[in-house]
């Protein structure tokens, strides 16, 4: 394959990526593309907002911000037989290298690692410095080479370190790996095959940040999982019975709770109800302060009750209890405590 120098030397006539007789306008690919890389930038700022432990998240949407300005400067320059000024050739130069540093940040923070402040504004230099003499010798053929070694060997690294992690890391890889030939595309074959290099990079871009975000939510699942199995196992193991109900219905009973009531499951103390183990005057009393703290008369009881197991063991109970919100509607927490002092759990 061949560098088609001819057609690609020439930043100042960029119209002709914008003009081809029988088709329709590339102008509008690349604001498709702009357009894009936008929406996708201020989403994933968004989930990096809900969610501060996706930093990954903030890196994508910086990089896809990033990638808006080349894309701005040539719909800019469309139609005018001017060439651009260093300064701009500078932007651009400088928007690329920002785009790709912010990528291979992404990656590495996806890994749960993070680049120390000073590798990143080295990558950011290095990458700057090759990206500003291919744009100011008027050679995108070369801006389209170092895209494409850039791309290849993050790639590469990325599937070493994330292949083995899940989906949407394997796609994330692939979509790199595409990426990485999709930029020298123009560089290499010329301005004729604008529209496929712009479609396929939308394409690719696209799928990528939908990568990136269903990694996301698989960690943020992950995270959730891992705050639950460690409550239920706090709660399991404590000697404390730990109950929520509403007065009629129990929606919740740790393992200790079961064993100081004398229940096999939480079925059957659910079917059974909440105060059902307390004897007949202790039962009615109970539920009226079960009420009160629902109604907001008392906001806190501790008490003491007599209880009889299923088996007929009587046992002497402490009961603290207080408001809580359940599923958005109001309940009681209850701390049950063994005063016989014998262990259930």
């Amino acid at each position: 394959m061949s560098i088609n120098v001819n057609k690609c030397q020439n930043l100042a006539r960029i119209d002709e990526l914008y003009t081809n007789t029988g088709k329709f306008p590339l102008i509008y690919f690349y604001l498709l593309n702009a357009g894009v890389s936008l929406a996708t930038g201020v989403a994933l700022w968004l989930v990096w907002w809900q969610d501060r432990q996706h930093v990954f998240a903030r890196s994508v949407a910086f990089a896809q911000l990033a990638y808006v300005i080349p894309t701005v400067i040539l719909v800019a320059w469309a139609g005018h037989n001017v060439e651009p000024s260093t300064q701009v050739l500078a932007v651009l130069a400088v928007s690329m290298a920002f785009a790709y540093m912010f990528l291979v940040r992404a990656l590495v923070e996806l890994q749960g690692q993070l680049i120390p402040l000073r590798w990143q504004v080295l990558m950011a230099l290095v990458l700057f410095a090759g990206f500003e003499l291919a744009a100011q010798a008027k050679r995108p053929d070369l801006m389209g080479a170092q895209s494409f070694l850039v791309l290849v060997s993050v790639g590469i690294w990325a599937a070493r370190k994330l292949w083995a992690r899940g989906v949407p890391e394997k796609v994330l890889c692939l979509c790199v790996m595409l990426m990485s030939f999709n930029s020298l595309d123009l560089g290499w074959m010329g301005p004729g095959d604008g529209y496929v290099q712009s479609g396929f990079g939308t394409l690719l871009r696209l799928v990528a940040v939908m990568a990136f975000a269903f990694a996301a939510m698989d960690r943020s699942r992950a995270s959730i999982q891992h705050l639950r199995d460690r409550f239920e196992k706090i709660s399991a193991n404590s000697l404390q019975g730990i109950v929520v109900a509403d007065g009629t219905t129990l929606h919740y009973a740790n393992a200790a709770a079961l064993s100081i009531f004398g229940f096999a499951s939480f079925e059957d103390a659910q079917q059974a109800g909440p105060v059902s183990v307390l004897t007949a005057g202790d039962r009615a009393r109970t539920q009226e302060e079960a009420s009160s703290v629902l109604t907001g008369a008392h906001s806190y009881h501790d008490v003491e009750r007599s209880a009889v197991r299923p088996g007929g063991e009587e046992i002497r109970l402490r009961l603290s209890s207080w408001p809580v919100s359940w599923d958005g509607k109001l309940a009681s927490q209850i701390v049950v405590i063994d005063e016989i002092g014998r262990a259930h759990v």
